[in-house]
Order: C-alpha cells, then structure tokens, then sequence
C-alpha cells in the first residue's frame, strides 16, 4: 500500500505537477517579465533539472522512514479503534465517501500540514525564481541594453577643482584607431564651455525650477550670486556626429531639419528640467572664449550624451560646425564599434594604443561582461546556498508530517482491513489523498506562486 503511494507520487502525481510547471515557467511567467524588459526568458535544462530531482528525493527520503514504522505495527496496537462495516463499494465505512475520508485524513493535523506546504512551496518558488531570474540576464543582454557601444574612450582630465580640461586626443591616436580594420564606426563628443548672458525676463522660470531641483538656495539668491559673476550661467556646447543625431531624433516629439543641422542654422537643446518648451524657435546669443555667437534652437531632448553640465542647458550642435566657428574644442569620450561581437584582439590592440597614456579612461564591453559572467556565478552560488537552506528546512518538516500521521494512520488502516475494508478501496482512499496534495500544490502555485515569483523579478 505504501509502495503504491510512493509509486503513484513519483509516476503520476510528480510528472503531471512538472508538466503544469513547465507551462507556466515558459509561457505566464515569460510574458510578464518581457513587460519590465527581461529578454530570452527560456526553459534552463539544468533549472528544470534539479527541481524534479528535488521533488523526487523529498518524496523517497520522507516516506522511507515513515513505511519503516507502519510495517512494525500489529493488529493488538491498533485496538481501540472500531469502525462498523458497511457495503463494499466506492463508499468507506459509515457510508462515507473514500474522497472525504482521504480529505479528512490529510487535514487531520492543519497546523503541519500547512507548515509542509508552505515549506515546500517558498523552497521550489525561490529555486525557480532566482534561477530564472539569472539564466534570463545573461551577460550579453544585460551589458548591451546599459552599454550600447563596444569601446569606450574617456578624457579624463579636469576632474579635480583647479584641475583645466586637456585635449588627449591626438589627430595621430585617432587615425591609428580608425586604422584598425574590425573598426565599424567611430562617433567622438566634444564640449566648449560658453556663457549666456542672463536676462530676468527670458530665464528667470528656467533658473527657479533648476534651483528647486538641484540647489538648496533661492532663485533670488541665485539671481544676485549670477548678477555678482555673469561666468556662472555657463553651459557647455556638444559636437556630435551623425549617428548620434539620428538618435536624438528618434527620441523627440518634433523631428529637427537635417540638412539645416549639418549647416549649422539650428541647435538642440539638452536639459532634463521640464517645460523648458519656451527655448524651442527662439535664439540663443552665447559667448565662447569671447566670441560671440548665435544658434537658432529647434528641439529640447533630455538624452544626455556628455557628462559636462552647468546651470545654462547644453547646446548640440553638428562636430563640423564646431570645428569651422574656430573655438577651442576639446573630445570628451570616443565611443567605437567593431564589426564583430567578439573582437578580443581588436579590443586588446586599442588598448594597447591608448595605455601609454594614463589620462585616458578605458571601458570595454567584453571586459565588462568578463565580470558580469563571474558576478553571475557568485550570485548562483549563494542563491542555490540558500534554496538549500529552504529545502532542508521543508524536507524535515514534510517528514515529520508524514511520520507523525503514518504512525496513527497505520493503526486505523489496520483495523479497517480487519473488519473488512478491502486493499482495493484502501489503494483508492490513499490515491484520492495524493490527488488531493497534487491540487493543493498545484492551486497554491497558480494562486500565490505565480505572483510571488512576477513580484520577486520585477523587484
């Protein structure tokens, strides 16, 4: 009889729980994480895997001990106990149904029982749900969508407070990169400080709500401390080449004039302070290094391509423009892409270009996947560390469940067969009662285990 449980626990009930498993795992859960930008949601053999030998050695290891002590009782242990016979049929004795005894036989101790389903359910759900949320960001997903260029070059000079911006970028170094032949494109940023004369009248709403957003201090007491030093209303311009235009313009509500831009008749604004709308179709008079200027502004976008700001909004303006005004300009970053993924020697001999110059900031895409693979593995181990835990923790319980109920449950499926319940309908009663944690454990993962796990990689 106890064979049979185990048999139909491990051919039946445990396959079908899998199966229903596999279905939400790759088709509910997939689709609510594509909504919060997860990417390649897939089935994980080994995830997939290590669940059902979970399951499986849980059930073995609980009711071994368990069947060990049902088979030592007698007849003479189970007296005490009396059940008047009834019809053999699908009904036990008393008329009752087997599914009701099953069900009562399950729920006789609710406070284990619960504790075993509970237990049960957090170690599983978390064994899902961290690998699942792991295996989904690899690190090729996860460094593309927060780094979109393979090769990043970083002027580093001006950093400390009286320290001047330099240029490091030599025409020399620039030519030798784009010497390379896995070099797909190259896209630099330059930036020249400018001051804005202020007027009252035409930036005072500007100025309070960039005072309410960043200082602690009035917009009259910034008025006078601008009066004071007109130097402290300056912003920066960008030189930016066409790529990054063209992603400015899939980002803006109005498109801007191309061929107007590349002339260097219309800028675009950068500022992330809302409403600044009053910009747009206006002219902007600034000085550069003493040399006046104007640029007619025919956008605001809050897609910040340079790390320079100041009080004033940076102005874009097209990297040829900036070169034939004849204003110092000096490039901020150089970004790079190679015509191959894994361009390892490409990336190895850039490097080496820039490396004798320690002013220079490197950062590289398969450097920082490198890292994002180990950091990957050291958060499998210590959430695999703690499913254990969580497994420990529910097989003890399940087995003190199983073993307290089995030990009371051996005397009374004793007596039933004495006076005359047959091994057909006690093989049926235990049946109806695996069915029964079968639907329990499946409600409670369709009910609560789905939204813990959406809630947990959301979060």
């Amino acid at each position: 009889m106890f064979l049979y449980q185990l048999f139909f626990l491990l051919t039946v009930a445990i396959p079908l729980g899998v199966i229903l498993g596999i279905t939400f795992n790759l088709a509910i859960i997939p689709t609510d994480i594509i909504s919060f930008s997860l990417s390649n949601i897939g089935f994980n053999e080994v995830a997939f895997i290590c669940s059902c030998l979970f399951v499986a050695i849980t059930t073995c290891i609980s009711l071994h001990f368990p069947v060990k002590i049902a088979m030592a009782r007698t007849i003479v242990e189970a007296k005490g106990m009396y059940y008047p016979p009834k019809k053999q049929s699908h009904k036990g004795l008393k008329g009752t149904s087997l599914w009701s005894m099953a069900n009562k036989n399950i729920f006789r101790d609710k406070r284990r029982a619960f504790l075993v389903i509970v237990s049960l359910f957090l170690a599983l759900t978390t064994f899902i749900s961290i690998n699942t949320l792991v295996y989904s960001r690899n690190d090729k997903d996860f460094v593309n969508a927060h780094m979109p260029d393979d090769f990043i070059l970083e002027n580093q000079t001006g950093s400390g407070e009286e320290e001047q911006p330099k240029q490091v970028f030599t025409n020399d170094m620039i030519n030798q990169i784009l010497s390379q032949p896995e070099i797909k494109d190259i896209n630099k940023i330059s930036f020249t400080p400018m001051v804005i004369k202020y007027e009252h009248q035409k930036y005072y709403h500007y100025l309070e709500k960039y005072y309410q957003k960043y200082m602690r201090i009035s917009t009259g007491e910034g008025e006078e401390n601008i009066k004071k030093d007109p130097n402290q209303f300056y912003g920066f311009v960008i030189g930016i080449g066409k790529d990054d235009f063209k992603k400015i313009q899939e980002k803006i509500p109005s498109k801007v004039n191309e061929a107007d831009f590349y002339a260097g008749k219309i800028g675009i604004l950068n500022t992330d302070i809302d409403k600044t709308s009053e910009f747009v179709n206006k002219v902007l008079h600034y000085d550069v290094y003493g040399k006046n200027l104007n640029v007619a502004i025919a956008a605001v976008t809050n897609q910040s391509l340079s790390d320079k700001a100041g009080i004033v909004p940076n102005i874009y303006l097209y990297e040829d423009v900036v070169k034939e005004l004849g204003i110092p300009y000096i490039y901020e970053k150089i970004r790079l892409n190679f015509n191959s993924e894994n361009a390892r020697d490409i990336n190895e001999q850039i490097k080496t270009v820039v490396n004798k110059d320690n002013r220079i900031g490197i950062v590289s895409k398969l450097d920082i996947r490198d890292e994002m693979k180990t950091s990957i593995k050291e958060i499998l181990i210590l959430s695999n560390a703690l499913v254990t835990l969580f497994a420990a923790i529910a097989i003890i319980n399940f087995v003190n469940v199983i073993t307290a109920g089995i030990v009371e449950r051996n005397r009374e499926f004793t007596i039933l067969e004495s006076i005359g319940m047959t091994r057909k309908q006690i093989r049926k009663m235990v049946t109806f009662e695996s069915l029964i944690y079968l639907i329990l454990s499946v409600s409670v993962t369709l009910i609560i285990g789905i939204p813990v796990s959406y809630t947990h990689l959301r979060a």
